[in-house]
């Protein structure tokens, strides 16, 4: 039992389950389709083969809109007012994924002064006739010129919606927007996927306990294992929420930050700065500590796979979360995060060793 357990939790057995794990969840990622659609296509004269029939048109003489085959184009003169054709939904029910499609370009569009000020295709959920901007709405949001290109994107109806609905707009914005083929479907997870997103989730799990106790099972004082415990612990449940739930927290944050800036009257988070990947930079600057913490003489480069391999899993998970997408720049946050730590103790320890020589000397 002894001699299976060494091998279990072995550098050599957790680094091949991670590149094992790693090129199945990119095969399943990019090769297994998700989604299959459930019954007809949602939208009404989506083809605009009627005109705009079933569609309700805003355009306030800024410019006009045309009907081309399959689809529609908004051309904008003026920056300060909006276009829209838009199209209202009911009775659709709460947790249902709707899949949203449409042939997108764009022609020399000037943004407004807002960041949602562009060129949009978007799906827009209401409760009780008010707007829930604060859920996920844009399929595309395009500034500038844009070649024609398919967008896709799902959307979860969130509880109490009571309508949706799915909008061409030219969003305080100039210049010319092109869209066709617009296609909304109900749609599930297929069988297939579901049982490999499980299988994966599984398996990423088990990785990162593996890993975590490959560290934990070195010498070293309890309170930095509870520390590496809680961090792994924190990174892995911010990892697995969905996109909405982490847009909810965000904003908490971001709303405590503000109080206590207004209260002191300093600022503590410059706009310029995301503050998830503030996050992502701080658990992993403390992820690293604790390593180095809990074992000095461990070696900086297993150190280094160790928080590499981590963060790559992190993103991973993300394929398999709803409102969620893995990003390589998060993964170079988390090792820069990381990195900083092991220069700052670095260079810290060669300052006391630089002192206690001085002292020697003295």
């Amino acid at each position: 039992m002894k001699t299976l357990g060494t091998a279990l939790f072995s550098s050599r057995s957790v680094n091949s389950l991670f590149f094992l794990l790693f090129i199945i969840t990119l095969i399943t990622s990019f090769s297994v389709e998700r989604y299959e659609k459930v019954g007809r296509q949602l939208l009404r004269n989506n083809d605009f083969t009627h005109g705009f029939d079933e569609w309700k048109v805003h355009s306030p003489g800024v410019g006009e809109i045309t009907i081309k085959p399959g689809g529609i184009t908004l051309h904008s003169k003026d920056a300060t007012l909006s276009q829209q054709v838009s199209q209202r939904l009911l009775g659709l029910t709460p947790g249902s994924k709707l899949l949203l499609q449409a042939t997108i370009g764009t022609k020399d569009i000037i943004e407004g002064v807002k960041s949602w000020n562009r060129g949009r295709v978007v799906l827009i959920q209401y409760v009780d006739n008010k707007a829930q901007y604060n859920i996920p709405h844009a399929l595309a949001a395009l500034g500038g010129m844009n070649r024609l290109n398919r967008y896709s994107s799902v959307f979860l109806v969130a509880p109490f919606t009571t309508e949706v609905k799915v909008a061409v707009q030219m969003s305080r914005c100039a210049g010319a927007l092109e869209v066709g083929d617009l296609a909304l479907h109900i749609v599930t997870e297929r069988a297939i996927y579901v049982w490999a997103k499980r299988f994966l989730l599984m398996g990423w799990g088990g990785f990162i306990i593996l890993l975590l106790v490959s560290f934990l099972k070195r010498r070293g004082a309890l309170s930095f294992k509870i520390m590496l415990i809680g961090m792994v612990t924190v990174i892995v449940a911010g990892t697995s929420v969905s996109g909405k739930t982490k847009n909810v927290g965000k904003e908490m944050v971001l709303e405590v930050i503000h109080y206590l800036e207004s209260l002191m009257g300093v600022t503590f988070l410059p706009e310029l700065f995301d503050i998830t990947k503030v996050a992502h930079f701080g658990l992993f600057a403390l992820l690293v500590l604790g390593m180095r913490l809990l074992e000095p003489t461990i070696c900086t480069a297993r150190i280094l796979l160790g928080v590499c391999m981590v963060a790559v899993a992190s993103e991973c998970i993300q394929f398999f979360v709803d409102g969620r997408s893995p990003l390589i720049a998060d993964v170079l946050i988390d090792l820069a995060g990381g990195c900083s730590v092991l220069l700052i103790l670095y260079f810290w320890k060669r300052c006391k060793g630089m002192r206690l020589k001085g002292i020697e000397k003295s």
